[in-house]
């Protein structure tokens, strides 16, 4: 549906589509719908990320899963490799690569969301929907960023596990914007 829609341009100055660039879009979008926010689908995602300056050399930029993500509503932050283990456990994640092995050759964005009993990540990959299932290690040999989201204010329930999680290493201004939404 939003396969051709533009979102940018390459370095090379060929457009960007959905297609080509949309996976960080697309997968901050699946965040979104699984906090039942289902009026935000990629296309929204993708239009909205080309407005506000979050497509850089035809993909989405760091400041989508942030900044961007809180425009959406959605409340979360960037997560060390240190802290990948335990914040995996404990919310749906958007983890970007290069050289990411089992995704592709390129950059790419998948979503996390949740571990089975063996330990292993049920990963949802933007470029066919499909849910598949890989090693940490695999996950995060490939991984360069992470970022946790919730629906909930940071401090409590469950989500107060992740609130050193998601604020460690954070500017004070990002910190009160992720616990003050």
């Amino acid at each position: 549906e939003w396969a051709n829609m533009p979102i940018g341009t390459f370095a090379n100055g060929k457009v960007s589509t959905m297609k080509t660039g949309g996976c960080g879009p697309t997968a901050l979008s699946t965040i979104a719908n699984m906090f039942g926010k289902d009026n935000i689908n990629p296309g929204t995602v993708g239009a909205y990320a080309a407005k506000n300056g979050y497509i850089t050399d035809g993909g989405a930029n760091e400041n989508l899963f942030t900044k961007g993500a809180a425009g959406l509503g959605l409340i979360g932050g960037k997560i060390s490799k240190d802290n990948f283990d335990r914040a995996v456990s404990n919310a749906p994640m958007a983890i970007s690569g290069k050289n990411s092995g089992p995704f592709t050759k390129a950059g790419h964005v998948v979503v996390s969301n949740g571990i089975d009993r063996n330990g292993n990540i049920n990963i949802i990959d933007p470029m066919d929907g499909k849910s598949k299932k890989y090693s940490k290690d695999t996950i995060k040999s490939g991984m360069t960023n992470a970022w946790a989201y919730t629906n909930k204010p940071i401090g409590y329930g469950p989500v107060s596990t992740l609130k050193n999680v998601i604020t460690n290493g954070l500017s004070d201004e990002t910190k009160k914007m992720i616990v003050n939404n």
